[in-house]
């Protein structure tokens, strides 16, 4: 394959047919990673005329499945074929992976292509952005979207459709807001709701509301298996609570490498608490674990209130 042309390209954040006679060049999106994240976004994207979709997996059966589904022009087993003509690059791999492929995108991919990602932290990822020369044109992503199981199998076109999913660097004077309307555009036609966000924000919010629950649902697993219960013994609600506990570890340990100080101050916070209720349990003080009840009740359905 070779690149369509060596003359810089205008952003383009998709196709804008003011004039129905007039026929305007879709935005070339190069996803790499065909996994949940990455497929679900393809599977979202396909057939939108707004957008020319490449992809790039290690996994040949991912790509030979996306082909036949008729989702991608093109599945490569070499990166630099699927990013050499792309308007945006989407790094839709686990998290030591998208700092890892982040020099290389710096090479291969056109200098004007904008750089965008998944990953559920977006400190690492924007000091990497700086360290290889990608931070102008790098607006970092992350869908409130996921899975606990892995692979392009369990993906689907509809995982995005109302998720938040936030936009970073907030804080970054670098890229030109033309690029981060363009990374938005893309998430609207998926499906989600872009919200802009700061990095470092984003990062300590995301380590209690998205990583606490992640090591919750698997301290609660480890615990019930201590107690000789099996998942089949769980009701519905048991096993919605140990649903995270399935997740692939290889991912989270990436994430947990890099994780803020508000995970462990999280994790802690919320060992006292229980050991609090299992005081209370203890005295079979009905009436106080009714209140706790009552009031996280009430913090649920009023929204955090």
């Amino acid at each position: 394959m070779t690149t369509e042309s060596a003359q810089p390209r205008p952003i383009r954040s998709g196709p804008i047919r003011s004039d129905p006679d007039t026929t305007v060049e879709p935005v070339r999106v190069a996803v790499l990673g065909l996994g949940v994240m990455g497929g679900s976004l393809v599977r979202a994207l396909a057939g939108n005329p707004a957008y020319e979709l490449a992809g790039w997996s290690p996994v040949a059966d991912e790509r030979r499945k996306t082909l036949e589904a008729g989702l991608l022009r093109s599945a490569s087993s070499e990166r630099r074929d699927a990013v050499e003509a792309a308007d945006i690059v989407v790094l839709a791999t686990p998290l030591r992976t998208v700092c890892e492929l982040m020099a290389e995108i710096a090479r291969t991919a056109p200098p004007e292509a904008t750089v965008t990602d998944v990953a559920s932290l977006k400190v690492p990822v924007r000091n990497e952005a700086k360290r290889v020369g990608v931070y102008e044109r790098w607006v970092g992503a992350h869908p409130m979207a996921g899975s606990e199981k892995s692979g392009f199998d369990a993906s689907s076109a509809e995982l995005y459709c109302g998720a938040r999913v936030w936009i970073a660097d907030k804080g970054n004077s670098e890229p030109s807001t033309e690029r981060i309307e363009q990374v938005e555009a893309l998430w609207r036609a998926a499906g989600g709701v872009p919200v802009r966000t700061d990095a470092t924000a984003h990062d300590e919010l995301m380590a209690v509301a998205s990583h606490l629950p992640q090591l919750a649902s698997n301290a609660l697993a480890a615990t019930l298996r201590l107690m000789d219960v099996a998942p089949r013994d769980l009701g519905p609600g048991g096993k919605g609570m140990v649903r995270l506990a399935a997740s692939a570890p290889g991912m989270w340990r990436d994430i947990f490498d890099e994780a803020p100080e508000q995970l462990a101050e999280g994790l802690d916070l919320l060992s006292r608490r229980l050991g609090s209720v299992a005081e209370l349990a203890r005295e079979r003080n009905g009436a106080e674990l009714a209140r706790l009840m009552e009031s996280t009740r009430g913090w649920v359905e009023e929204g955090g209130r």
